[in-house]
């Protein structure tokens, strides 16, 4: 994957060795739409009763 990516400089003036080459930087494709969707799971507890131990609290 590091052959496809292309590290934007935080500072245009001081381009560090790390970053892509202008050349890269101008080649880049802003990719459009979802990559991978978040889908969150809701956990979900099952009901419980009260125990002693937790009555005492």
């Amino acid at each position: 994957y590091k052959s496809k990516l292309i590290l934007f400089p935080l500072k245009t003036a001081k381009p560090k060795k790390t970053d892509s080459t202008p050349q890269e930087i101008a080649l880049a494709q802003q990719m459009k739409g979802v990559a991978m969707p978040h889908i969150p799971k809701a956990r979900k507890e099952k009901a419980r009763g009260i125990s002693k131990r937790q009555k005492k609290y």
